[in-house]
């Protein structure tokens, strides 16, 4: 066996890479590849590896040589009968090969700038030819990210420009609300802009902040078990009522509220030292009347409360009884049963309350308070009311309304956008200031400018049944008992 081995050593064999390229189209040549190794006495490994380097441009020193002609090479179990192949006949890989030896790029490793700008010319060349980029690039074995890279690098702008790119008075409009309310984010800020007539979706926002670094880092806890869901149509059908601490002069005093589920208006709210049977009963004939709602209506708000002593006293529930009114109690450890103003009150908390930390005195409280709930009515955006304020919600009180009015406002901004770069494009006209051309300059628009037009034959609460002298003489009957 020693002898044998020595007698290998000494026959082994070193092919140039000349002799490697007529070995590889010889073995093409036969019947099998397995019949070609056997005539030249390779291994599959060997035939394989210097089929990899031809491919890659390793033989480049072959390809180079005059009179060597380059053919492709089939995988196996993907060969042709002998009389359909053509060996004189150039294929789409000796065409490649031939592109990228007449180019410069048959070595490996990195391209000169040289070299990349030939592939970059060529490519324009054939692009006057109606050739497709791709095509090129595939003939040259060259990758697209590569050559856009390229072409970025030379600072060309190979992004095109859509029609539904944001204008420059658009992202004007988000700035200045991103400056004078530095706390909001995204969809705050679309809320605001939708008060103004100007629809822009969130996520357009976002990126334009995005772009400018102003997204700040924001998390939220989830709810450890679903919420359930109300449908309520309309104002003035299900009440949620609860109440907060917060510090008066340094001793703890109460916010008591009554919140709308349909618009999240507060309806009726007080500060009190305590919480007692009658300030429930107090706090929910002040939201009938805030309303213009008679005690003696046939329908009245379903009030929603947690199982507090006040709320659940034999005084409070006689006084719903005695009234005709729905009580609902939520489940014993379930806030999520009156999610609504729990929600709330976390607003408050957050952008009033813990700002405060201590009201000097119960006057002080009552107008802070009163300043924020004026704020939180007519100017902050509500995201789950399609980001239109509660005042506006609770006057138009039709949901069917205000999807047709959000979607009128989105289809007025597609076209007032798409007019201006449609316009900006054509240098023969002058954009116009902000609006559509011919239409004259751009106007903001008030969501609720035209709802009482709208609702001008619809009666209102009050017309229905209005609040009658009756209502103190049952107060102070029920008080007294």
């Amino acid at each position: 066996m020693g002898a044998e081995r020595e007698e290998a050593k000494k026959v082994r064999r070193i092919f140039t890479a000349e002799q490697k390229f007529e070995i590889l189209k010889d073995i093409e040549r036969q019947q099998t590849i397995k019949e070609g190794l056997a005539k030249h006495q390779l291994a599959d490994s060997v035939y394989y590896k210097w089929k990899r380097q031809l491919e890659v441009g390793g033989s480049s020193d072959v390809a180079k040589q005059p009179g060597v002609e380059v053919c492709g090479f089939e995988t196996v179990g993907g060969r042709e009968p002998q009389a359909q192949r053509s060996i004189t006949e150039p294929s789409a890989f000796d065409q490649r090969v031939k592109k990228r030896d007449e180019l410069g790029l048959m070595g490996g490793g990195r391209l000169m700038a040289q070299q990349k700008q030939a592939v970059i010319d060529l490519v324009a060349s054939h692009r006057e030819q109606e050739r497709t980029v791709g095509e090129v690039l595939e003939s040259v074995g060259v990758a697209r990210s590569s050559y856009y890279r390229w072409k970025r690098d030379q600072g060309e702008n190979t992004i095109r420009q859509s029609s539904y790119e944001l204008t420059a008075e658009e992202r004007k409009f988000i700035d200045e609300v991103k400056e004078q309310n530095p706390q909001y984010r995204h969809r705050r800020i679309q809320g605001v802009l939708q008060q103004r007539g100007i629809y822009l979706s969130a996520s357009v926002i976002y990126g334009h902040l995005k772009q400018h670094g102003q997204i700040e880092p924001y998390e939220r806890r989830m709810a450890p078990w679903k919420s359930p869901r109300y449908e309520v149509w309309q104002r003035n059908q299900m009440w949620g009522s609860d109440w907060t601490k917060l510090s008066v002069g340094g001793i703890r005093w109460y916010l008591l509220t009554v919140i709308d589920f349909f618009s999240r208006w507060i309806v009726a709210w007080e500060v009190v030292p305590t919480v007692h049977a009658g300030t429930i009963k107090a706090i929910y004939q002040a939201g009938l009347k805030s309303q213009g709602l008679s005690i003696h209506s046939q329908t009245k708000p379903e009030l929603r409360v947690d199982r507090g002593s006040p709320n659940t006293s034999a005084i409070t529930q006689e006084f719903f009884k005695a009234l005709g009114a729905e009580l609902s109690f939520a489940r014993v450890r379930r806030p999520t049963d009156n999610a609504l103003t729990e929600r709330f009150y976390g607003t408050i908390k957050q952008e009033e309350i813990y700002l405060v930390g201590n009201y000097p005195d119960e006057i002080s409280a009552r107008e802070e308070i009163g300043r924020y709930l004026e704020r939180y009515h007519h100017s902050r955006p509500h995201q789950s009311l399609m980001n239109f304020t509660p005042a506006h919600v609770h006057e138009v009180n039709n949901k069917s309304r205000l999807l047709a009015e959000l979607q009128e406002m989105k289809r007025r901004t597609r076209e007032k956008r798409k007019a201006y770069w449609v316009q900006n494009r054509n240098p023969g006209s002058s954009p116009s200031a902000g609006g559509c051309p011919g239409k004259g300059p751009g106007r903001s628009v008030n969501p609720g400018a035209n709802t009482e037009a709208v609702f001008q034959h619809q009666p209102t609460d009050s017309q229905i049944e209005s609040p009658t002298n009756q209502n103190d003489s049952l107060n102070k009957s029920l008080l007294s008992h």
